[in-house]
């Protein structure tokens, strides 16, 4: 968070759109861009839930039409970032605390949602939902979800 240290809310937000074109959008899994706009046309609720803060994370979200977004807040001052996080970091178990939260004010059953995670991290939303899926898991969780069943999915950037 070093480098949101005293920039603006408008000069983070130009380098976070910067970021996402020049290094992210090159990094999109084609066949998940499709899964995500088949589940939007759908009329699925689609969100977004990471540990990477909002101003990182909102290119993304807004690229592939995620209207909702969960990621770790990042506090501000007089229109400058201060380094800090504000409410729950979105990591670990507090991803799972955060979840808990907007489902709940949001009317959504928690228990009823699918969740693609790929760090070992993510295994407590994970454990939690109806239908949890890893997809390219780092060794650990790749073990956890053939012990438990759940969907596994390997991707590869197309060239």
């Amino acid at each position: 968070m070093e480098e949101f240290i005293d920039n603006s809310i408008e000069e983070m937000a130009e380098l976070s759109n910067e970021h996402f074109d020049s290094i992210v959008m090159d990094t999109i899994y084609g066949e998940v861009e499709e899964m995500i706009y088949d589940q939007i046309a759908s009329d699925s609720r689609v969100i977004m839930l990471t540990a990477t803060n909002r101003v990182l994370a909102q290119p993304l979200a807004t690229y592939l039409g995620v209207e909702d977004l969960i990621a770790t807040n990042l506090e501000t001052v007089d229109n400058k970032y201060t380094g800090e996080i504000v409410d729950t970091y979105c990591y670990g178990e507090g991803k799972l605390e955060r979840m808990l939260l907007w489902c709940n004010e949001n009317d959504v059953d928690s228990k009823d949602v699918s969740y693609y995670g790929d760090s070992w991290s993510d295994r407590f939303v994970l454990e939690h939902v109806k239908r949890p899926h890893v997809v390219n898991p780092v060794k650990a969780l790749r073990d956890l979800a053939k012990e438990k069943n759940w969907g596994i999915t390997d991707y590869k950037i197309e060239s």
